[in-house]
Parts: C-alpha cells; sequence; structure tokens
C-alpha cells in the first residue's frame, strides 16, 4: 500500500498492482525488459477536461504532453522509491521512445499499459478500446512500473463503467474506426491521429523526391510541411482526442463513475 499511496501522493488519479504473470498470460509484456520482475505497478494521470473539450487544437496537445510528462514522473519516482527498497524496478515509457524496428514501426511498447490498468483494476474497457477511470472515463494517459518486488495485486474491477446502451464514441469518431466492443480499426485511426507522424513524414517525403523543383519550393512552405516540423520538434502528433472528449464516463465531476 505504500507505493500506491505515494503514487497518489504525487499525483496520479489512479494506482494498482497485478502480477507480471497476468500480463504474460495474455503476451501483454515484452519479457526481456526485466526479466526478474515480479509485479506491475499500473497508474493513471489525469487530463483537464477543459483542455479536451476546448475547440483549439494546441490546447489538447499541449495537455497532452503535459499529462504524459506527470506520467513519466510519476512513473520515475515510483521506480526510485521501489530501489531504494532495495528492490529492481524501472519505469515503462508512457509515449515516446518506442521500438522503430521493423514489425513494430512504434506502434508496440514493451508493455500493454491497457491491458496492465486493467488487470491492476484500476479501469475497465470502454467501446473505444480506451481505459475508463471512475470519476475520469477515458480523459487519461497510462503509465507503469515494473518490479522485482513481490508487491501484492489489487482487485480487478468486476464491473463496466461504460453504458451498455451508449456509443457517443462510435458514432462521434471522425475516422469509422470504432467498429464496437471495444475493437479499433488501427489504420482508419491513424489517417486522422497520426496524419502529421511518421505516416504523414513519409508521405511528405515521397512526395518531395518526385517533385519538380518549383514544387519542392511550394511544398516547404506548406501547412503540411509546418505541422511535420512542429511534430519533431515538440514531439507530440496527436491530431484527434474526439473519443475522449465525447465519452459520458466522468464527464462532469470526479466522484461519478
Amino acid at each position: 500500500m505504500e507505493i500506491q499511496k505515494k503514487a497518489i501522493r504525487l499525483g496520479a488519479v489512479a494506482v494498482g498492482v497485478c502480477s507480471i504473470e497476468s500480463l504474460i498470460r495474455t503476451n501483454s509484456v515484452v519479457l526481456d525488459v526485466m526479466p526478474a520482475a515480479k509485479s506491475v505497478v499500473a497508474i493513471a494521470c489525469s487530463h483537464s477536461r477543459a483542455a479536451l473539450d476546448s475547440k483549439n487544437l494546441q490546447v489538447k496537445q499541449n495537455d497532452t504532453m503535459a499529462t504524459y510528462e506527470k506520467v513519466r514522473t510519476v512513473s520515475k519516482e515510483l521506480a526510485m522509491t521501489l530501489e531504494g527498497q532495495g528492490h529492481s524496478a524501472l519505469a515503462i515509457p508512457p509515449f515516446l521512445p518506442m521500438d522503430m524496428s521493423d514489425g513494430k514501426y512504434g506502434m508496440v511498447g514493451s508493455v500493454d499499459l491497457k491491458k496492465a490498468a486493467v488487470e491492476a483494476g484500476i479501469g475497465s474497457y470502454g467501446k473505444s478500446g480506451l481505459v475508463l477511470v471512475k470519476g475520469f472515463g477515458p480523459r487519461v494517459r497510462l503509465g507503469a512500473v515494473l518490479t522485482s518486488a513481490p508487491l501484492k495485486p489489487t482487485k480487478k474491477r468486476s464491473g463496466f463503467l461504460c453504458p451498455e446502451e451508449c456509443r457517443i464514441c462510435l458514432s462521434g469518431c471522425p475516422g469509422k474506426a470504432l467498429p464496437g466492443e471495444g475493437k479499433v480499426d488501427k489504420r482508419a485511426c491513424g489517417r486522422v491521429i497520426l496524419q502529421f507522424g511518421l505516416r504523414g513524414m513519409i508521405k511528405f517525403v515521397g512526395e518531395m523526391i518526385e517533385a519538380s523543383a518549383e514544387r519542392k519550393a511550394e511544398l516547404l512552405k506548406s501547412y503540411p510541411f509546418r505541422e511535420l516540423w512542429q511534430t519533431l520538434a515538440s514531439g507530440n502528433y496527436y491530431f484527434c482526442f474526439v473519443c475522449q472528449a465525447l465519452c459520458p464516463v466522468g464527464k462532469n465531476a470526479r466522484t461519478h463513475g
């Protein structure tokens, strides 16, 4: 309980523990990250509701970067606390850097953070495929710490926060990427959310290679190039937050599930 209380003091809004075996059973962890790991501490840090509701994209992106930094900070502090107690511990990147090797392409992390969060009891899956946390819904970013400490697992949630009849995220998705039952068409989602990430970079560079000298000059002054530059400079490449913003779970008050 000590490590969980510290996570809350540091700014996490939810924290739980699961065994490493619960992730191994579902191929949700890369074992060579930390072969001695026995436990996983899963955390969630919250977005600003007002930021996600804003019509200003840059406000949403800024809040996303700030929330990920909070996750990094909390995860790092928890890992150092566990190491100070004589255990091995490491924080898992909640965002970048990620493995960009062939076969992964930056799309698969060393730990499935959503699975870890659900197994640790800090939330349940919604129809959007996101983890819903009581009082916050999907307006969170997730993190995890692997440790050799034999921590006691917390209880997994028995119910679901996502209302059975609700389809707001499914019908509101601009990429039509949510067919239901928690499934996500990653290609359809990527066309919207990652339009100026790696996908956009490959498209832009390909066009530059084939372009005439005059067209190259135009492309270097174009809106896509400015967004690609900003993506590289800021480290943020999210351009869609609709499913997080629309979800009614935890929409109005922290105490509401």
